[in-house]
């Protein structure tokens, strides 16, 4: 990101620091939450964050905060195995103060670990942690690794490394907790989903072009578009998180903007190089926070999406106050400008829309189709909100 567009990227933010809730009245905004795997089912104990499986031998690496103080591996044991657990020496922080725990079996009901096995403080070299601990019987297991209660006080980050061994059983999994879900599934695998995909894109160019053709383009013009499952899909992330039976997690999310591996929706490249071409300007509006806004628009870059301004989420996730900030060329690069079509994958991400369009007449949805385009979006949303009839 050049520093100008920088400069106007973080002083567009930080004025809507002061901004709170959500201006579409009984609608929850965020599309990230509930997320895929959600439904009933607890992201293990209460404020742990679980990351990854754990396998024998393999030494997972995580950094712990002050706001992200317990996070957690699922490791799989037969019945009778002994499991031994180690924050190690290398790896590990100088000084860190860990607190360990071994949770389970998983409950498949809900996805809950609710049983401690094991807990340790110290036993580890100076104040790292060590455990062992035999497994009742055969499933999938939770690992916490945290900061001990009475370092938290003073604590703000630390890196730690977790090792797993096993003695008298197996204690690696055949294949993951879950299955992939029919709706991860469509969207990896289906012909259908990216045809879906490729023909919103054609639609949206057509319309475009219709419009530049027939000069109703005005002088400045901007395309304004949601990010994921819009421009970028994130179904490898959410099928990581199915398979480890899970839902979103905040931190397990930042962790994957961050891997910027995010692949292009089929057909978002080429229609915002034709936008380019045609004159007009691109705008990325989304509600991925501020801290991961240089990772997003790294990710975009890399799978030939290139923004001329992009708006991440400080406080409030509607969009509104961003959308009236891109036309009035507070935006990365972007001029004065008018917004001319709308696309994205959830009913947020269009103008004064909400669930609640659904129980209107056909004509509530005129725009869909011209100055509204949108991606399909099995996944998650704030559909997943609406009563299940």
């Amino acid at each position: 990101m050049g520093s100008t567009m920088r400069r106007l990227v973080v002083a567009t933010l930080l004025t809507m620091l002061a901004l709170s809730g959500c201006a579409q009245v009984a609608e929850s905004c965020d599309e990230r939450a509930p997320a895929l795997g959600d439904e009933g089912k607890a992201d293990g104990p209460a404020g742990v964050d679980v990351l990854a499986m754990l396998a024998p031998g393999e030494g997972r690496e995580a950094t712990v905060t002050g706001a992200r103080d317990q996070l957690g591996y699922v490791l799989y044991a037969e019945a009778g195995t002994e499991v031994k657990l180690e924050v190690t020496h290398r790896g590990s922080s100088r000084g860190f103060d860990s607190y360990l725990q071994l949770r389970g079996p998983r409950r498949a009901d809900d996805g809950d670990y609710p049983e401690v096995l094991a807990t340790d403080d110290d036993a580890g070299y100076g104040q790292l942690s060590r455990l062992t601990a035999t497994v009742p019987e055969a499933g999938f297991y939770l690992a916490q690794v945290s900061v001990d209660e009475e370092a938290r006080a003073a604590f703000t980050e630390a890196r730690f490394r977790l090792l797993l061994t096993c003695e008298g059983s197996r204690c690696d999994a055949d294949g993951p907790i879950a299955p992939m879900g029919d709706d991860v599934h469509w969207v990896r695998n289906a012909a259908e989903y990216r045809a879906l995909s490729i023909q919103a894109y054609r639609t949206a160019t057509a319309q475009i072009e219709a419009m530049h053709a027939a000069g109703e383009l005005p002088p400045s013009w901007t395309v304004t578009f949601d990010a994921d499952e819009t421009l970028i899909s994130n179904a490898q992330h959410e099928r990581e998180r199915q398979e480890l039976g899970l839902g979103y997690s905040a931190r397990a999310w930042s962790v994957w903007v961050n891997r910027r591996e995010a692949t292009a929706i089929p057909g978002a490249a080429a229609f915002t190089a034709r936008i380019h071409e045609l004159g007009g300007h691109v705008a990325v509006v989304t509600n991925r926070k501020a801290a991961d806004c240089d990772a997003t628009l790294d990710n975009l870059r890399t799978v030939g999406i290139a923004p001329d301004g992009i708006l991440c989420r400080v406080g409030t996730s509607n969009k509104t106050t961003r959308w009236q900030m891109v036309e009035d060329g507070r935006a990365g690069d972007i001029p004065p400008t008018t917004l001319v079509m709308w696309v994205g994958d959830n009913i947020h991400d269009f103008q004064a829309m909400g669930q609640e369009v659904r129980h209107e007449d056909e004509s509530a949805l005129e725009a869909f189709g011209s100055r509204f385009i949108i991606i399909p979006n099995p996944m998650y949303g704030s559909w997943a909100r609406n009563e299940r009839l």
